[in-house]
């Protein structure tokens, strides 16, 4: 069969006649029907070939891999470099910043905790003396009690 263009200046090509197409192929070119054993099947030995792993090979697996990293050298710009310079000194100013506002907050810390440790047993006297001040107040004026509980009711 051709294949023809008009108006062009190529050639035809014929297909040969004598090759079997696609779907003429036997199966026995691809020995797909054959059911016999395969070849590690008919060894009567029991070996069978197999490739050899390095990873298994004690003295290939210790075998020390290197790898080179070749240094250029670098384009030394010197605006860059005092921009470079400029922002390390920036990071170092704020570094030291930082550090003086934490050095300040833990003494802060410090004296709260210090603050809060002598304030606990001052808090605990004084619910001390507001009980024994409630108890001998409601037992010198029994009118107030009868006031209070009075006032409480209309609440």
């Amino acid at each position: 069969m051709g294949l023809e263009v008009s108006n062009s200046n190529t050639t035809q090509i014929q297909s040969k006649s004598d090759e079997p197409s696609l779907e003429e192929t036997s199966n026995e070119k691809f020995n797909i029907n054959d059911t016999s054993k395969s070849d590690s099947e008919k060894r009567d030995d029991g070996d069978f070939e197999v490739d050899e792993d390095p990873s298994m090979d004690p003295q290939k697996s210790k075998q020390i891999q290197s790898f080179y990293f070749p240094k250029y050298p670098i384009f030394k710009d010197p605006e860059l470099e005092l921009k470079v310079k400029e922002a390390e000194k920036l990071v170092e100013e704020r570094n030291e910043a930082r550090l003086e506002i934490e050095s300040k907050i833990s003494f802060k810390a410090d004296d709260l905790t210090e603050i809060i440790f002598n304030l606990r047993p001052l808090v605990s006297e004084e619910n001390l003396y507001r009980g024994f001040l409630n108890e001998s107040w409601w037992q010198k004026d029994a009118s107030v009690q009868k006031t209070c509980k009075v006032s409480s009711a209309e609440d």
